[in-house]
């Protein structure tokens, strides 16, 4: 029999090698690894911008004399997009000119004050905010003469009233000197919180 050389027996192997290789039937795949560790939560964006829900104007209007008793409702003030000096987004009517509306449910702060030229007599003035669809005044102030005729009058008054959404208020005026006068009346609305919860 004719040996083989080392040559040939290393080719030998070889291809047995390669052949089992070819052969081996793959065993099942071992169980998972366990899973890293979470990575840490990233920072926290900046929070957005806090919407308050207000609204202040200032209107030039003339007053006529009225009501000497001054227990009249007094002439309603009207106000346009040309009256905003801040705010107002939703909350002026333009149906109803006089109405500063309620754009959610809440308690609101409503100021208003009203500076009427000079007068010769002795006029009284009155200014007042009140409710939807009503005479009733959230917010009132009844200035007298002073001790002497000419003088200017500045009515200021402020409350709190909660509304809901869409509800609004308005604006009045009255003054009874005799004669018509000119006035700038400021006016503003501002959200405060919400409504109390009902028992």
């Amino acid at each position: 029999m004719r040996r083989c050389s080392r040559s040939c027996l290393a080719a030998s192997l070889g291809l047995s090698l390669l052949f089992a290789a070819a052969c081996t039937v793959q065993g099942p795949p071992g169980e998972a690894g366990e899973d890293g560790e979470d990575g840490e939560d990233g920072d926290d964006g900046e929070p957005g911008p806090t919407i308050v829900e207000t609204c202040h104007l200032l209107v030039e209007a003339t007053i006529p004399s009225t009501n000497p008793t001054m227990t009249a409702p007094g002439q309603v003030m009207h106000f346009t997009s040309d009256d905003v000096t801040a705010g107002c987004d939703g909350m002026l009517s333009i149906e109803d000119t006089s109405r500063v509306i309620a754009p959610r449910d809440g308690v609101y702060v409503v100021t208003g004050t009203l500076g009427f030229d000079e007068d010769d007599g002795d006029g009284d003035a009155r200014g007042a905010i009140v409710l939807t669809g009503s005479t009733e005044a959230v917010a009132a102030e009844f200035v007298g003469p002073g001790p002497a005729g000419g003088q200017a009058i500045v009515v200021s008054f402020a409350g709190t009233v909660p509304l809901a959404a869409g509800e609004f208020v308005r604006l009045l005026a009255i003054q009874d000197s005799g004669e018509s006068l000119s006035t700038n009346a400021l006016f503003s609305m501002t959200y405060v919180s919400p409504l109390p919860e009902e028992p």
